[in-house]
């Protein structure tokens, strides 16, 4: 294996956590409004 397939697999993992990361932070987000504006 290359050093640069190894950065690459690594970026596009990372990239993933990021996209769940959002995703997450957005619906605790929504929560939390929901909660504090009733």
């Amino acid at each position: 294996k290359s050093s640069s397939e190894g950065t690459r697999e690594n970026s596009i993992r990372l990239s993933i956590i990021g996209e769940n990361f959002t995703k997450k932070g957005a619906i605790l987000l929504k929560i939390l409004k929901n909660n504090s504006f009733p």
